[in-house]
């Protein structure tokens, strides 16, 4: 099946979601209270939260995702590096553009070194 050209169709619990992927911030794996199985989500740069199947991994997002841009900073997160505007090394703190400054994201260790060697800095 052909995508559409900028945009990516995404398995919710209604249905397919077909998003522009350059609105899309990131997908994260979270549970909405302690009870409930982690589910993952897509947040998109205004905010928006969209709930997808039970059935996605953060595998199966990866195989959708149309380009390089997006990448896993942990295993609950993965980012549009599109959206970044620093990683701070030593915190390992990923700070976002303007206006989302106030949304906290940590990369993990073995993924700070992955994203190190792609843009080979030592």
């Amino acid at each position: 099946m052909n995508q559409l050209p900028g945009k990516i169709a995404l398995p919710t619990s209604f249905g397919l979601q077909f998003l522009e992927h350059n609105h899309i911030l990131l997908f994260r794996n979270r549970r909405e209270t302690e009870f409930e199985k982690p589910c993952w989500e897509v947040l998109l740069s205004d905010l928006m939260q969209i709930k997808l199947s039970s059935t996605m991994t953060a595998e199966k997002i990866m195989k959708l995702l149309p380009h390089a841009g997006f990448f896993p900073i942990n295993q609950s997160v993965i980012l549009n590096l599109t959206f970044v505007d620093e990683i701070i090394f030593k915190s390992h703190q990923c700070e976002l553009i303007a206006p989302l400054k106030h949304i906290k994201l940590t990369i993990s260790r073995s993924q700070l070194l992955k994203l190190k060697e792609i843009y080979d800095i030592r």
